[in-house]
């Protein structure tokens, strides 16, 4: 690997957090497959937001989206500390 694409996936873990559920091969490898962190954490916080019955309208739905992955993104900052 070049110290480039190291460089890459740091940053993409970062910002991800990295897979949600890795898969462990018989090689003792890590298999990133399935949803990131980031992922994971914005589709609780969103089951969280419509299971309190907010307004759930075609127009809203981009507000849930867009609050459910700041929620995410905070989660994963913390998750830095």
């Amino acid at each position: 690997m070049t110290e480039k694409e190291q460089w890459d996936a740091v940053q993409a873990y970062q910002m991800t957090g990295g897979p949600a559920f890795p898969v462990m091969v018989p090689e003792a490898k890590i298999v990133y497959t399935g949803i990131s962190i980031r992922d994971y954490f914005a589709a609780q916080a969103m089951q969280g937001m419509l299971a309190n019955d907010i307004d759930c309208g075609p127009e809203q739905v981009p507000i849930i989206v867009t609050s459910a992955y700041v929620l995410a993104d905070a989660m994963l900052k913390e998750r830095l500390k």
